[in-house]
């Protein structure tokens, strides 16, 4: 069985999304499973155990250019491709139902028009899966996948890995042995958005209260991990990385703590502690628990006061003395 799945972007959303795999590989390991993914996220992706292939197109840049001669190319690819038995759009967007609908398949499954994001992505479906836009992320992504490949065992809590869902280039992890002794504890100072960000004082207060080697990891706001390094002589500003080297940053780390975003989630899906601080989103949407991955949520909706403290004593009792 040929079985294409199509999540184009986002970070997060594409690392969450991954446990897809898994659960259809268990149920049906012969299937061939083809990813669908944008080229900006096609190294998040690369290696991923389950995944037979990985198919990457430009269409985040050729919307932006609006340029219809590289989306008629992109276009003409996808029709190309050998025709799949199943297609599961996880993504729920109309950009994604287009690409499921240029697919050759016999069977296309997404959310129905109360369950998408875009409600006019359900017209481009065979199938439809009915869940509320409201409910749990991994809840969606298995709901939807029961639809389209009825699972041989159906998980009766949300699914959560057993094995990492992302693959690392090990080889990666050496260029973080000359900053570090021991692996680190990760700090994620950046998100998608602003709100999602945990404040620099309140990181430094935390940096203090933990006491141990900290990675700073920063995408486009240096000076935050700078000023963040100057307060605290045991944190270690990190050079740009790419996708690959973050995954292996984070498969490095003893634990990551950061906001609702994809690095964070990173940990979730490479089976290393972690801890999410939510705020400006909703954390019965988005948290991913697990024994070892946990989650705090702030008042009013500011995640910045969540107590440096209670991080801190959190993130003490998932790597012991360590820490």
């Amino acid at each position: 069985m040929r079985i294409a799945l199509i999540r184009l972007g986002a970070l997060g959303d594409i690392v969450v999304s991954s446990i897809a795999i898994a659960l259809i590989k268990q149920a049906y390991p012969q299937a061939q499973l083809t990813w669908i993914v944008d080229s900006a996220y096609e190294s998040l992706l690369q290696d991923t155990p389950g995944l037979d292939t990985l198919i990457a197109i430009p269409l985040k840049s050729a919307l932006r250019a609006r340029s219809l001669k590289q989306l008629w190319s992109i276009a003409k690819h996808l029709k190309d491709l050998e025709p799949f038995d199943c297609i599961i759009d996880l993504q729920g967007l109309i950009k994604s139902a287009c690409v499921a609908r240029i697919l050759c398949a016999s069977t296309r499954v997404g959310y129905s028009a109360k369950s998408a994001k875009e409600w006019p992505s359900s017209l481009f479906y065979s199938q439809h899966a009915h869940i509320e836009y409201a409910k749990h992320i991994l809840a969606r992504t298995l709901a939807l996948i029961q639809r389209a490949l009825p699972l041989v065992s159906n998980p009766a809590h949300l699914p959560a890995p057993k094995s990492p869902l992302l693959g690392v280039e090990h080889s990666l992890e050496s260029r973080f042995s000359h900053f570090f002794n021991t692996p680190p504890i990760l700090f994620v100072l950046e998100a998608s958005r602003a709100e999602k960000c945990y404040s620099l004082a309140r990181f430094i207060e935390l940096g203090r209260a933990l006491q141990s080697p900290i990675a700073l990891l920063w995408h486009n706001q240096k000076e935050r991990a700078m000023c963040i390094a100057e307060a605290l002589p045991n944190a270690v500003v990190l050079p740009p990385l790419n996708l690959q080297e973050v995954k292996a940053l984070v498969a490095h780390s003893s634990l990551v703590i950061g906001g609702d975003t994809g690095v964070t989630h990173m940990a979730w899906a490479l089976l290393k502690p972690s801890i999410t601080l939510f705020g400006a989103t909703k954390m019965e949407r988005f948290c991913l628990t697990t024994p070892i991955n946990r989650c705090l949520s702030a008042q009013h909706h500011d995640v910045s006061r969540i107590e440096p403290e209670a991080i801190a004593a959190l993130a003490k009792s998932l790597i012991g003395n360590g820490a």
